[in-house]
């Protein structure tokens, strides 16, 4: 706004106000030698004026209030302050009076002129200017008056309904005959408040244990697809999320940087990253990742030298698959006629903290865990039930209920 004495604004709305409607009223005295402007007064009504008692447009400035809506408002103004400014709506009463005999009827024709202004200009705007001053349009004064020009708000004039009571209740005060009356609004006015903004300390180095506040603009890493790589056959992918201890995990997604690491649970896996769509995960043989279903998860570093924290890194979100026990090898003896010996080579093929739920099956023929004689996570061993006959079959181990792929056929001579 750049004015420091903005708190003139309530004069320069009321001189506003006059100026508007002394240069666009229509009606002139009839009583003159020459058709004359009715004059317009800025007073209260039962204050005498340089205009008498004769024909007139009065204005007076019954009540100011505090604009709600603006209360918090802040702006950078060219005085440097930031405190919000005082936002006022402005209440007047308009009232028109005649002369004569008559003066009741020309007030009413006063009034109805007024009126028709403060409509055809609600908005007052910096480019309305007076054009009864005979002067070149250069140098025509600006109905605005001084003190509103560079205002954030227009002055804007609206009708203030007010009952009949209310406007009673002012002439009671005023201790006027009551005359015919109109209220008006005037929003919003404001004032530039000339303490000067307090801003707060700039924030130092923090110390060595303080908090701290990472910012970053990398964006989150995310994956559409999981497949697998089978160990010992890197020409096929499987692009059902099943895998065993030694296949590899393609993870398929987007914006996975040269520093993302990847979580199979709470196992962090080695990651060989390639482009940034795809990262290749072998699964490590690690005692937290037994048969069943695991999450994974990519994590990006965002601060390069420090550990991965939650409030550190970007996480992608999750993915599932299914971890299960893997076949590398068969191995059949016959021990006599009767009885042959059938030793599974592999990875995963018994949890003992889960026994219970660790089985082979042969066909249709199922072999319980407590049969098994060695009985170890790669490798274990049992007598083939009696009533396989001579054929082929497929063998599938099963721990905690998942069933390997990698099924192998045993042949039985």
């Amino acid at each position: 706004m750049g004015n420091q004495r903005t708190y003139t604004v309530l004069n320069g709305v009321s001189a506003t106000l006059r100026n508007l409607l002394s240069d666009r009223m229509e009606y002139r005295k009839t009583d003159a030698k020459e058709a004359e402007a009715v004059p317009v007064t800025i007073a209260p009504p039962d204050v005498q004026t340089g205009a008498g008692e004769g024909a007139r447009v009065n204005l007076f400035l019954y009540r100011v209030t505090e604009n709600p809506h603006l209360k918090n408002q802040e702006m950078l103004l060219a005085s440097g302050s930031g405190i919000p400014m005082l936002s006022l709506d402005l209440h007047y009463l308009l009232t028109a009076f005649g002369d004569g005999e008559d003066s009741d009827s020309e007030a009413q024709t006063i009034l109805g002129d007024a009126m028709r202004v403060l409509h055809d200009y609600s908005l007052i705007t910096e480019g309305l200017y007076k054009i009864h001053n005979n002067l070149p349009a250069g140098l025509q004064k600006s109905i605005l008056d001084d003190s509103l020009r560079g205002q954030f708000e227009n002055v804007k004039i609206y009708p203030d309904p007010m009952s009949l009571e209310d406007l009673i209740k002012i002439w009671t005060a005023l201790v006027k005959p009551y005359r015919l009356s109109v209220a008006y609004k005037v929003s919003v006015i404001q004032i530039e408040s000339q303490r000067p903004k307090r801003l707060p300390i700039p924030v130092g180095a923090l110390p060595s244990g303080g908090p701290r506040i990472y910012a970053s603009s990398f964006k989150r890493p995310w994956i559409e697809e999981l497949r697998v790589i089978i160990k010992g056959d890197p020409g096929r992918q499987r692009t059902a999320p099943y895998a065993g201890i030694g296949d590899t995990l393609v993870v398929c997604g987007g914006k996975f940087p040269a520093r993302s690491r990847v979580f199979l649970g709470s196992v962090e896996a080695e990651a060989m990253t390639g482009p940034e769509d795809r990262i290749l995960v072998p699964i490590p043989d690690h005692e937290d990742l037994q048969p069943g279903p695991k999450t994974l998860r990519v994590v990006v570093d965002l601060m390069m030298g420090e550990p991965a924290m939650e409030h550190s890194a970007l996480q992608s979100n999750m993915a599932v698959f299914m971890l299960v026990p893997k076949i590398d090898d068969l191995l059949l003896t016959t021990l006599s006629p009767n009885k042959r010996r059938l030793q599974i080579t592999g990875e995963r093929l018994f949890d003992s903290q889960k026994e219970g739920a660790c089985m082979t099956i042969i066909g249709d023929a199922v072999t319980q865990s407590i049969a098994y004689d060695p009985k170890t996570p790669k490798k274990i061993a049992f007598d083939l039930p009696a009533s396989l006959m001579m054929g082929e079959y497929f063998v599938r181990v099963s721990v905690n209920g998942v069933e390997g792929l990698a099924e192998r056929a045993l042949v039985i001579p």
